[in-house]
């Protein structure tokens, strides 16, 4: 013992770990573990995949079923608006309800596809709200609210998936690794609850207006809920279009763990945890490689990369206008400052 600790000693570890707190590098570490469990084991995974055959069975899908598929998606992708609608109704923000949607649609669908542990979410609706007028306080406390709620959603959904009702048995027991990042997620919806009773709480994120109130504790929950259910609807549907065999409660318990997966690694749309353990969860139920790679390629397509790319032209139509309008107030006002002048001069 007394050599351990003058190696320790010798290494400085208390004084390295200190450090790596103070940077904030500790934070990073779960991620890049999973990244690394995800490389070592992807390697092998998708090597396996015979990607001429996956295109070909991309490109022989029914139009009928790609439209049906992509307007569900859409249906699903905006689900996520409701958040800000709710944080619109609770901070009393500014902002008409059209105008809620489509930053809504911006900032979730840029969220989606970018990642990075929500930050890019959080500057973009940032940057709309500042631009309608909104104080930074009252943003800061809005998006710092909405940052806690999306994840209880699917923190409620691991407890279904401990229980049974989605079950996800086989891939946790081939990655036993997962049983904890699925406990783990359930234990975040309690912990979200106890903390909205807290006096911290009110003060930073609900702007010294005294605890939330248990309704609209309800509704983001509800909101977050129905955001994973829609979302989890989109992957089941995918791929009933080509494992039309399998059951709802087998599909979307390994969306469920996937998703869980995706999330902890905190990349960019959750891209590789997500899909390994997709991939995986799938040849477990006796499903094709190929087969499987087709369903997690248009799940990306049609829930993270239309939506964004629709999300852009909402954005490139609203600068546009923006910009006809800013020359016709110019006008209007060296118009008034015209009419003044001639009206002093007389």
């Amino acid at each position: 013992m007394q050599r351990i600790r003058t190696i320790i000693g010798k290494l400085q570890l208390k004084k390295w770990l200190s450090t790596l707190y103070r940077i904030k590098l500790l934070r990073f570490i779960p991620p890049i573990v999973i990244i690394g469990l995800v490389y070592w084991e992807g390697q092998k995974e998708f090597n396996v995949i015979n990607w001429n055959k996956t295109f070909y069975y991309l490109r022989h899908i029914h139009i009928e079923t790609l439209l049906f598929l992509f307007c569900f998606s859409l249906a699903a992708v905006s689900i996520m608006t409701l958040y800000d609608l709710l944080i619109r109704r609770h901070f009393q923000l500014p902002l008409t309800r059209w105008q809620t949607f489509r930053y809504g649609w911006v900032a979730n669908t840029s969220s989606n596809l970018l990642g990075f542990a929500g930050l890019t979410g959080a500057g973009i609706r940032t940057a709309l709200l500042r631009s309608c007028g909104t104080s930074f306080p009252m943003i800061a406390a809005a998006v710092g609210f909405i940052s806690t709620i999306p994840f209880t959603g699917l923190s409620l959904l691991a407890w279904f998936n401990i229980f049974g009702v989605f079950p996800a048995g086989q891939i946790i027991e081939v990655h036993r690794w997962l049983i904890y990042a699925v406990w783990g997620s359930a234990l975040y919806l309690p912990l979200f609850v106890l903390l909205q009773r807290t006096t911290l709480f009110s003060k930073w994120f609900n702007r010294n207006r005294g605890y939330m109130k248990w309704s609209t504790i309800c509704s983001v929950i509800t909101v977050s809920l129905m955001e994973w259910l829609f979302a989890g609807l989109t992957f089941w549907f995918i791929c009933v279009a080509f494992f039309p065999s399998l059951s709802f409660p087998a599909i979307f318990g390994i969306y469920i763990v996937a998703a869980i997966a995706g999330m902890i690694s905190m990349m960019p749309s959750g891209i590789g945890g997500f899909d390994l353990i997709a991939l995986l969860g799938l040849q477990l139920l006796g499903q094709s490689p190929e087969k499987s790679a087709v369903v997690l390629i248009l799940f990306r397509i049609l829930y993270y990369i239309l939506p964004w790319l629709i999300g852009l032209i909402m954005v490139a139509i609203e600068w546009l206008f923006d910009r006809k309008k800013r020359p016709a107030v110019a006008c209007c006002k060296e118009s008034k400052e015209e009419h003044e002048e001639q009206l002093l001069g007389k």
